[in-house]
């Protein structure tokens, strides 16, 4: 799994933990999973460079892997180049000699032939020996170019197959070819996963056989833990000894982690950039500042707003209401206000009209109205109701009054 899991932890070289990091911790100590790179820094901030992007795999897996960083991209990580492989994986490297692949007989001929005894005049000069060392030195890289190789690039180390894995492979891939040719029967492809299965048993079994033997040799041979890890990733192929470039524009490398962050913003910056013909378009400027003009009030704090411009609709906040008014809004109000009726079984019968029926009765009784004796009297003579009617005015007059004071 490659993921940017933005997981902190120490064996991941952060100096502070978080969840993700605590939780991955755990599984590897579990033996659930595995880390397995990469082993340098694929962000770059202001102040620090971190590793987020995480590779995870199981312990079935066997395959020959390796990290490298990709190319700088417009993305604020750098990409990762990620080789699986049942092969042994080559890699670039520093060129080097092969000392193992030169011909040191035509080594030998070509500085014996070369090389001439010089007798230097008594006394030589420093001029003279200066002379003769320069061509003794040309002569010697003359024969090092034309006798031993370079290799640039480095193989990582792999298991040697034992004999019967090699014939378990030699037997998996005879019946793949065979059954591509001719087609698949129940019995072939039975056998088939028998010895896929067989030959994965095999050489995870190598793979950890090899690993056990190097690490051991390793440890007996490296003392120090900070050279024992570095060797053990380098023979992982997770581990270059020089530091990673970035290339610039001109193509030029970048080392510094100062000079890499700085690279990534100005590629930041170019693609953020604003488009000259967007930013000179007049037209969507006045429509903005049109939109910005008429929406005022959502764009401005109730707190700093002018308190003063309500002064010409004082009228509308002062004026006594009147019954027309009250009329058109109540039949407004019919069709989205429930109805209280006696089949809402609401418990507390006397308050069905929000105390607010109950109060003004109360406050015209207190003044001697005329109309509260009409009203009365009209209430106190009614026999028969309306099924829409309220029933909680027939007992009104009789109804222990709230205490509003």
């Amino acid at each position: 799994m490659l993921a940017d899991l933005n997981a902190n932890h120490h064996f991941l070289g952060y100096r502070h933990t978080n969840t993700a990091g605590r939780q991955l911790y755990n599984l590897t100590l579990n033996r659930t999973i595995q880390h397995i790179g990469p082993h340098f820094p694929t962000y770059y901030s202001a102040n620090s460079n971190t590793t987020p992007d995480i590779i995870l795999t199981n312990f079935r897996t066997h395959h020959n892997t390796h990290t490298a960083p990709g190319p700088l991209t417009t993305s604020d990580h750098i990409p990762i180049i990620f080789t699986i492989s049942a092969s042994p994986i080559q890699i670039p490297s520093m060129p080097r000699p092969s000392f193992k692949q030169a011909n040191w007989a035509s080594f030998k001929t070509e500085i014996s032939e070369n090389i001439n005894s010089t007798e230097f005049p008594d006394p030589a000069t420093l001029e003279d020996i200066d002379t003769e060392v320069e061509k003794w030195h040309e002569t010697i890289k003359t024969a090092t170019k034309n006798n031993i190789p370079t290799t640039r690039h480095r193989t990582l180390p792999t298991p040697k197959h034992s004999h019967e894995t090699n014939t378990i492979m030699i037997q998996f891939t005879a019946l793949r070819t065979h059954a591509h040719i001719h087609g698949w029967t129940r019995q072939q492809y039975n056998r088939y996963r028998n010895l896929r299965g067989r030959l994965q048993e095999a050489l995870i079994q190598e793979s950890n056989t090899q690993w056990t033997e190097t690490i051991a040799q390793t440890a007996a041979q490296y003392k120090n833990a900070n050279t024992f890890w570095r060797k053990i990733k380098a023979l992982s192929g997770q581990y270059n000894p020089y530091t990673y470039y970035l290339l610039d524009d001109r193509n030029e490398r970048i080392y510094k982690d100062q000079d890499q962050e700085k690279l990534h913003r100005e590629i930041w910056d170019n693609v953020f950039q604003e488009d000259e013909d967007e930013a000179e378009n007049e037209d969507t400027t006045n429509l903005v500042k049109e939109f910005l003009t008429e929406n005022i009030d959502r764009t401005t704090p109730y707190h700093t707003s002018n308190k003063d411009r309500l002064n010409d609709i004082d009228d509308l906040l002062t004026d006594e209401i009147n019954e027309e008014e009250i009329k058109y809004h109540i039949r407004r109000m019919k069709k989205t206000c429930p109805e209280i009726h006696y089949t809402t079984k609401t418990k507390p019968i006397n308050i069905r009209l929000h105390e607010r029926a109950v109060k003004i009765w109360t406050a015209l009784e207190d003044q001697e109205n005329p109309i509260y004796e009409e009203l009365k009297t009209q209430a106190d003579n009614i026999t028969t109701y309306n099924n829409w009617f309220p029933s909680s005015l027939t007992n009104i007059d009789t109804a222990p009054t709230p205490n509003y004071h």
